[in-house]
This record gives C-alpha cells, sequence and structure tokens, in this order.
C-alpha cells in the first residue's frame, strides 16, 4: 500500500504508539514510531513518509507546534497529517485544523474510523 514509503506515528504514549502502528502494519503500511517529537525531523529526512499520526499533547512540543513546522517546510508542506488528543478543549478541532493538519480525531479513535482516515489520507481524497 505504501510503496515503500512509511507513516510516522508521533506519540509520546508507548502503548498508543504500537497500537497504531499495529494497526497500520495489518493494513499493509509500513509504519515508525516516535515517541520523542525532536526526532521527527531527522526520520522525516531519512524517509520521506506517506503520512503522520501525531498526537497533540507532546513532551517538548505542542504537536499543534510541531504540525505548523511541518507546513512551513517545503519538504513536507504537503505532508497529509492525522492529528488526535486525548485532552479535547472546545477550540481543540479548531486549532489542530488551522495549524495545518489535514483531520482532527479525539481519542479514543475507532480504529475503523483510523483506518478509513489513513486510506483517504494517503490516497490523496481527504
Amino acid at each position: 500500500m505504501s510503496a515503500g514509503r512509511p507513516i510516522i506515528v508521533v506519540e509520546d504514549d508507548a502503548l498508543q504508539r504500537k497500537l497504531y502502528c499495529d494497526v497500520l502494519r495489518s493494513q499493509h503500511y509500513e509504519a515508525i514510531d516516535i515517541g520523542d517529537p525532536r526526532l521527527v525531523p531527522d526520520v522525516i529526512g531519512r524517509t520521506s513518509p506517506l503520512a503522520a499520526v501525531i498526537d497533540i499533547r507532546l513532551p517538548h512540543i505542542d504537536g499543534r507546534d510541531l504540525i505548523e513546522a511541518l507546513r512551513r517546510d517545503s519538504g513536507t508542506r504537503l505532508l497529509p497529517i492525522f492529528a488526535l488528543s486525548a485532552v479535547v478543549s472546545p477550540d481543540m478541532a479548531e486549532t489542530c485544523l488551522a495549524a495545518g493538519a489535514n483531520c482532527f480525531y479525539a481519542k479514543p479513535v475507532p480504529l475503523k474510523t483510523f483506518l478509513e482516515v489513513m486510506a483517504q489520507l494517503t490516497a490523496g481524497t481527504l
């Protein structure tokens, strides 16, 4: 499905990260788990990912700031981004989309929904 290009999963919770990666792999995507968002530029530089799953509440950086940084970079400006968070404020979806995410979902995201949305993102239809 991914033609050799991975989906990066930026999530500080190891169990959540493993779950998302395992679910993606079950659908024949390559997935790279990233627990420390400071590693994202290096991983992106080495792998040219197909898409990114980014948790908003991360150590060292707010996920929205990470998304904005990816959108400012010419190499990742068009990278499909699935934003998610367990802590949802009334304006969370709006601020994630304004930062440049293609979509936002509150955790827990039903796995069926996660896979359907990832299929749309990687196909360029969302």
